[in-house]
């Protein structure tokens, strides 16, 4: 057959795909933290619950219809101070490059919003949060949603 270009965008990255996958994902790890609360306390399989479920937050309010983009993340991010210098973006350079590299760009400046955030990039723009912080820029993300529908 055919070789694969070698910088190719994940699937994951296309929109139609990651809708019903990231809904699975999700109930796996909610199963997962409701039966065994005590072996994924403070665990990875925890930390990405938390991660989708603010991610899920940041769909239902995303900019553009076909996703969310790396300027919903900012905006997510202004939210909360502390969690601002934390998040990380993917530069142009990285998305041309299949997003081999990164995400290792701060929030200022022009954000390429060619990309759509799934899940996993989601995960990896938010890794340098601790668990804590990722529970507390949720807070303040939906304190500032009620804000704005008020």
């Amino acid at each position: 057959g055919e070789e694969e270009p070698e910088h190719k965008l994940p699937k994951s990255t296309l929109v139609d795909p990651f809708v019903g996958s990231l809904s699975d994902v999700r109930r796996e790890a909610a199963r997962a933290v409701l039966q065994e609360p005590e072996l994924v306390a403070g665990s990875a399989v925890r930390r990405r619950w938390q991660v989708l479920q603010l991610h899920e937050v940041v769909w239902e309010h995303r900019s553009l219809p076909a996703g969310v983009v790396q300027s919903d993340v900012a905006d997510l991010a202004r939210c909360h101070k502390p969690a601002q210098e934390r998040i990380r973006f993917f530069s142009t350079a990285e998305i041309d490059g299949g997003l081999v590299a990164g995400p290792t760009q701060l929030p200022h400046g022009n954000l390429d919003d060619r990309l759509c955030i799934c899940d996993e990039l989601f995960c990896d723009m938010l890794a340098d949060l601790t668990d804590t912080e990722v529970l507390l820029l949720h807070a303040a993300y939906v304190e500032t949603l009620a804000a704005r529908e008020t």
